[in-house]
């Protein structure tokens, strides 16, 4: 059965006239709205609506057509009629309806191709239309472009829809046969070395500057893309239709690199179906061609890349004792990939490496000799047909690793540090035990320590130039090794200079040595290196002395000590025999030096000693002396020791139990003084009185006298009287009264100190 629809546009702007058999008995308004007039038969996409108060199908019939893609759109234009076409109409090729504008239908056919190789009739495009949406679309175009109908305001979804289909037909603007599929080496030939970039191009006649949009995919045989690294790779054209795809070989050496670019194009125009048998009257199928595949083939020739090769000499800068074999050096090229592995032999030459191509590389000692630091790296480029030769030296890092020698110097009595000691170190640079290299000095510090580090390693000798000052010399004098990296410690112990301190212990009146003296020894700060003893209780300490020993004076009188040189010494007395008093100064020396062997200090010693005093007066008038009396003075034995009075004269009768010690005469003053040693008992006996004053023959005596003795026996008052016939001892018993008898005053005095 026969059934006359309406095939329209989706949307009309101008009244459809529908046989009046099929017309719409009602008016609706325009819109979506359910097929009244009934639904298209083979309807696939698209929908029924109503526009202008037309209702009909907008969209696409199919599938099962002869055409190229199984479908087609209405066409004639909306105010044409006619009835749905059916697959069973045997639809053939036919030329366009009467009055169809062509001028732009190569345009629009490409359009509607590549939608179909995109995809769109059968999916849409999704977020963007759907099928149904495009298929509208793709009716509204063909009628506004063909017939010149107006487009109408549509939904959001058909408008993106139309919008993508005008802008594929203004890519083709123009075309007006098939496109084509070009490849080409960029830069024409196909010769390169070992990069290059491949240049595939889709044009069609009639359009200027290609086909954009489509996607071109790119194939490698002997080489990969450089985006990548793989050897497929797809691309879309860009506004002048064409892809560029940089590569590089994947061999350095010759080869052929095959390219192939291949991809489904769209065909331009339009094609027009019309039914044969049934109704030869329905509607008239106007479909794009289906889109076909293209490819190209390149076949590239790749000469390589130029080469050149490289070899590196490792120097030293301590061969003769550390060589410079095994020495692993590798290349790396400028993707950090290692290209070449090279040992050094025993001169330190690599062998040439292997042909490398032109271009930039890093040099890295990977592993450095034994006693070696490595190199830094360095960059170096390698030339066509050239040999690079790199050195490396201790300029570039790959230095020997030095060595260090310490000196310790101690003292040998107490294990103290030294400062002051010299030594010396002397290079061997040919490893024949000949000191002939550049010779180094140190002197030990605070510490007792000296040395060098950054040494070349091997054989030095090892010499003491000058011991510390006041010590022994060595004379040390010997080879020492020392191997990279490592440092030798060497302590050496000095023996110390000394003196001989001689203290001479005497009587400074009589030469008289003395014995049994005690001393404490004291040494000047800073005294020598050690711990000083401990010293005994009763001795004192002075600022700027240390105690160091004690000793007594020996039956000569010499007390003896073995000093350091190169120190100040002083003695003190700590006790002293009788009849001599203690000696509170200290004795000193100079600083004492080695050579002097033996140093004497004397110590001069003065008996304690007390002034006895005897005044001569007048009885009568005791303030008035008696000058020129004659006097003898006896000490009561036993004498005292050190001492030896001269023999007594034979007109002076010695007492009994005394010995004559002086005679003197009284001064002017009356006066007579004596000085005594203390600790013994004295007598005065004058031996002649002056003129007008008779003699006294009394002995006049005191007791012991000391150090403590009171002041009231200082002196022995001797009264006198004129002679005038009067009994002596009545005048003598009246001048006691007078005078208050025999006064003895006492003083002591200590000795005042003296050295030689």
């Amino acid at each position: 059965m026969r059934r006359l629809l309406v095939c329209s546009a989706l949307v009309l702007v101008s009244l459809v006239t529908l046989p009046a058999s099929i017309s719409s008995a009602a008016t609706r308004a325009d819109g979506l709205a359910p097929c009244s007039a009934g639904p298209a038969p083979f309807a696939w996409h698209g929908a029924c609506a109503t526009y202008n108060g037309n209702n009909t199908f907008y969209g696409l019939h199919g599938l099962g057509f002869p055409t190229p893609l199984g479908w087609g759109l209405c066409a004639y234009r909306a105010s044409h009629g006619g009835g749905y076409p059916a697959p069973g109409y045997q639809y053939t090729l036919t030329s366009a309806p009467s009055g169809a504008n062509l001028s732009r239908s190569n345009a629009l056919g490409w359009a509607f191709s590549d939608a179909q190789r995109q995809g769109w009739w059968t999916a849409g495009s999704a977020g963007s239309f759907t099928a149904d949406q495009v298929a509208i679309a793709a009716k509204l175009l063909y009628d506004n472009v063909v017939w010149g109908t107006a487009l109408p305001t549509v939904d959001a979804g058909v408008q993106r829809a139309l919008n993508q289909l005008r802008a594929l037909m203004t890519a083709a603007t123009g075309i007006s046969a098939p496109p084509s599929l070009a490849l080409a080496l960029q830069g024409g030939g196909t010769t390169l070395m070992t990069t290059g970039t491949l240049v595939a191009t889709l044009s069609a006649a009639g359009v200027t500057g290609g086909l954009a949009g489509v996607p071109i995919t790119l194939t490698l045989s002997g080489a990969t893309f450089t985006s990548n690294h793989a050897s497929t790779l797809t691309l879309t054209t860009d506004s002048s239709g064409r892809v560029l795809a940089p590569f590089a070989t994947t061999s350095a050496t010759p080869s052929t690199v095959v390219a192939t670019a291949s991809a489904v194009v769209a065909q331009p125009g339009l094609l027009f179906y019309g039914p044969t048998v049934i109704v030869p009257t329905a509607q008239i199928l106007a479909t794009p061609r289906a889109p076909v595949s293209t490819s190209q083939r390149l076949t590239l020739t790749s000469t390589g890349a130029p080469t050149g090769t490289v070899q590196v000499q490792k120097i030293g800068d301590d061969p003769t004792y550390v060589p410079v074999a095994d020495a692993v050096f590798q290349v790396f090229d400028g993707s950090n990939n290692v290209v070449a592995t090279l040992t050094t032999d025993s001169s330190g030459l690599t062998p040439v490496s292997d042909p490398l191509p032109v271009g930039s590389y890093t040099l890295h000692e990977a592993i450095a000799p034994p006693g070696y630091d490595p190199a830094q790296d360095q960059s170096f480029a390698i030339t066509a047909n050239t040999l690079t030769s790199l050195t490396v030296t201790s300029a570039e890092g790959d230095a020997v690793q030095r060595a260090g020698v310490t000196i310790v110097k101690r003292d040998a009595a107490s294990g103290a540090e030294l400062a002051g000691a010299t030594f010396s170190l002397t290079y061997d640079p040919n490893n024949t035990h000949t000191a002939s290299g550049a010779v180094l000095t140190c002197t030990t510090d605070a510490a007792g320590a000296c040395g060098w580090s950054d040494l070349l390693p091997g054989n030095y000798l090892l010499a003491e130039v000058s011991p510390p000052p006041n010590y022994a010399p060595s004379h040390l004098r010997e080879w020492i090794y020392v191997g990279p990296a490592e440092t030798h410690t060497y302590t050496y112990d000095d023996t110390p200079l000394y003196v001989t301190l001689d203290a001479h212990k005497f009587n400074a009146t009589t030469d008289e040595v003395i014995a049994n003296a005690t001393y404490d020894l004291y040494v000047k700060d800073p005294g020598p290196p050690g711990e000083p003893p401990v010293p005994p209780t009763d001795t004192p300490s002075f600022v700027g002395l240390t105690f160091m020993a004690r000793g007594t004076t020996d039956s000569a009188g010499h007390l003896r000590f073995t000093v350091r040189s190169g120190y100040a010494w002083c003695l003190r007395e700590v006790s002293v025999p009788p009849p001599y008093i203690l000696d509170p100064d200290l004795h000193c020396t100079g600083v004492l030096v080695a050579s002097a062997r033996t140093a004497s200090l004397a110590l001069p010693e003065v008996a304690s000693e007390i002034d006895l005093g005897v005044r001569k007066f007048n009885a009568a008038s005791p303030s008035v002396g008696i000058p020129g009396a004659y006097y003898a003075l006896f000490v009561k034995n036993p004498v005292p020791p050190g001492y030896a009075p001269p023999p007594a004269p034979t007109n002076i009768t010695v007492p009994a139990g005394t010995t004559l010690w002086a005679v003197d005469a009284t001064d002017a003053a009356g006066h007579l003084n004596f000085r005594v040693p203390r600790g013994s008992a004295w007598c005065v006996r004058e031996l002649t009185a002056p003129a007008g004053y008779k003699l006294d023959t009394a002995l006049h005596c005191t007791g012991v006298v000391t150090d403590s003795s009171p002041a009231s026996d200082l002196e022995i008052a001797v009264p006198e009287l004129a002679y005038t016939g009067v009994s002596l001892h009545i005048l003598w018993y009246a001048g006691a009264l007078v005078a208050a008898g025999l006064v003895l005053v006492v003083t002591s005095r200590r000795r005042r100190p003296t050295s030689r």
